[in-house]
């Protein structure tokens, strides 16, 4: 039987992506990201957030992958982040599964981007998944779900 007392993380590697972070209570962070030119993770940012939790946690990245109609440039970003963030899973010796899109959104019956807000805020009520001004951060909602998707795997012995 898997130890449930660890700390589950779910991460949407997106640049507008979102690392989430499940135990008794959800907590979320933005994808720290560079502004610049051409928007690029903060990596030191990326690792202070992990490493509190190197020693008693488990983490589900939502795999990556191109898209259609997407260009080779921002197919290349994608591919290079994710490889970005799995490296730093490593380093922190942070087991991780890689999860296909398709496979934790099942779980939620989620057939558009605006469902995964709605489950997450019923799952999640005391996190803000809107700006201000009312937008919508997909990237947060996503990163816990995919987070819950795993606690619900081990909590199945399904890893």
């Amino acid at each position: 039987m898997p130890n449930l007392s660890k700390v589950i993380i779910g991460i949407d590697n997106g640049i507008y992506g979102a690392i989430g972070i499940i135990n008794s209570s959800a907590i979320v962070y933005d994808m720290p990201i560079i502004k610049g030119k051409q928007k690029e993770y903060d990596l030191d940012k990326i690792y202070d957030i992990l490493v509190p939790y190197k020693n008693c946690s488990v983490c589900f990245i939502e795999r990556a992958f191109a898209m259609p109609k997407q260009g080779v440039v921002s197919t290349f970003r994608n591919g290079y982040n994710f490889g970005l963030m799995v490296g730093i899973l490593s380093s922190l010796k942070i087991p991780y599964y890689i999860v296909h899109p398709l496979r934790w959104t099942k779980l939620f019956d989620l057939s558009k981007k605006e469902d995964s807000v709605i489950t997450a805020k019923k799952l999640f009520p005391g996190v803000q998944f809107e700006t201000k001004r009312g937008r919508l951060l997909h990237g947060r909602s996503d990163a816990l779900l995919i987070a819950y998707f795993g606690k619900k795997q081990l909590e199945k012995n399904n890893i």
